[in-house]
């Protein structure tokens, strides 16, 4: 069920993004759905979060599947940006 998508491409991990449900996105992702699957469109539950500037949920869904990074591409560079941002304000907190 976790990776059945709707008539738009949705699976329920993309609901719970597009929600800003953060409990129910990383509940979807530890029973097995992947940042990588695409809707219609191409976009992933990643493109969702970052556009929504949902920042806690791209850091969840990066650190629970690293390994959904580690090919390159899009994601990768996705990944490179928050990395960055994490740095910035980790350095800004003191």
């Amino acid at each position: 069920m976790i990776t059945i998508p709707d008539l738009e491409g949705n699976v329920p991990l993309h609901l719970a993004v597009h929600g800003g449900e953060i409990k129910a996105v990383e509940l979807c992702l530890r029973n097995g759905a992947l940042i990588s699957t695409q809707q219609h469109d191409s976009s992933t539950p990643v493109h969702l979060a970052c556009s929504q500037g949902s920042y806690d949920i791209v850091k969840l869904m990066f650190t629970l599947q690293p390994q959904e990074v580690s090919g390159g591409g899009v994601l990768w560079e996705l990944w490179v940006v928050v990395y960055i941002i994490d740095v910035f304000l980790s350095a800004n907190s003191v």
